[in-house]
């Protein structure tokens, strides 16, 4: 896959590439998941529909360093409080924040258990 690299230290011409990268990526991953279903719903997502904010969240789950906030604020952007996706929005979007929550669960999960381990741990060391 492309290498995505910090959007605040590129140019426009660095950041339009990376995202080509990115929707080049998205339509790969695609092709090699055809008819095995490993990718959950990515099959359905149509590249072309996806967004520079999209990018912006999978190379945080790529990367592992996506957060709860993060999920969150992206999910919030798609999704009104009534659990109803927000008019106007390609549905590929959608499909692909169910890609993008599948992806963050185990490192959000993995995330926790390291704090809870550094919370118990801190409270063995204070005893």
């Amino acid at each position: 896959m492309g290498e995505l690299k910090d959007p605040q230290s590129k140019s426009s011409e660095d950041k339009a590439a990376e995202f080509h990268a990115f929707i080049a990526d998205i339509a790969q991953m695609k092709r090699e998941d055809a008819g095995r279903g490993l990718l959950a719903r990515l099959v359905e997502v149509s590249p072309s529909e996806l967004t520079e904010e999209d990018a912006k969240i999978y190379r945080s789950a790529r990367e592992l360093t996506i957060t709860n906030e993060e999920l969150e604020a992206h999910r919030k952007k798609l999704i009104d409080e009534d659990g109803s996706q927000r008019e106007g929005i390609p549905q590929s979007r959608f499909l692909f924040l169910e890609f993008i929550e599948n992806l963050a669960i185990p490192i959000l999960l993995r995330k926790r258990r390291e704090e809870q381990g550094k919370r118990e741990k801190d409270k063995r060391k204070k005893r």
